[in-house]
């Protein structure tokens, strides 16, 4: 039985384990969202509620608590920014996980852990306007080069049939 035993080892030592916490904890709160395997995103998201949790309380002991976990005071600061803006009215279940497949390498279940009012990057993102314009562009050129290709293949496909109906004739007019 599992009692009173937190987190996961992720097979890993106590400093390594502390280490990779720190670091994937630094990197959510930096970049807002992170891809990773699913036994860290769920080993880390439980530390992070807690985190946002204590610095929407904003005392001098919470942030403290919250330097001493990050080891970075910009970071936390920016967490307690964070806390206030976007999870004010939220009290619980500020991450999300969407699962993203499975890693090539060793088939390891991957995810996008990222906050819940955060904005999602992949393949979401919208473009503005300009690039859109310029991507319409190039779609245009692309098309026209296959179909520059296609004619090409097209018409060599014409000339080997035509050469092999040819020599069909010739066979036939042989006999």
């Amino acid at each position: 039985m599992r009692h009173k035993v937190y987190g996961k080892k992720l097979s890993r030592s106590t400093d390594e384990r502390k280490r990779l916490r720190r670091n994937l904890l630094r990197s959510l709160i930096v970049y807002g969202q992170i891809q990773t395997t699913k036994a860290k995103a769920q080993a880390i998201r439980g530390a992070i509620d807690i985190l946002i949790t204590k610095a929407k309380k904003q005392t001098e002991a919470m942030k403290r608590h919250i330097i001493a976990s990050l080891g970075d005071r910009k970071i936390a600061k920016q967490l307690i920014d964070m806390a206030n803006q976007k999870f004010s009215d939220r009290s619980s279940g500020y991450t999300r996980m969407i699962k993203l497949g499975f890693r090539q390498g060793d088939a390891a279940e991957m995810v996008l852990l990222s906050f819940v009012q955060g904005p999602i990057t992949t393949a979401l993102q919208e473009e503005p306007e300009e690039e859109i314009k310029e991507s319409d562009e190039s779609k245009k050129k692309i098309e026209k080069k296959q179909q520059k290709q296609s004619t090409k293949r097209s018409t060599e496909k014409k000339k080997k049939t035509q050469v092999k109906n040819k020599h069909n004739l010739d066979i036939i007019n042989d006999l």
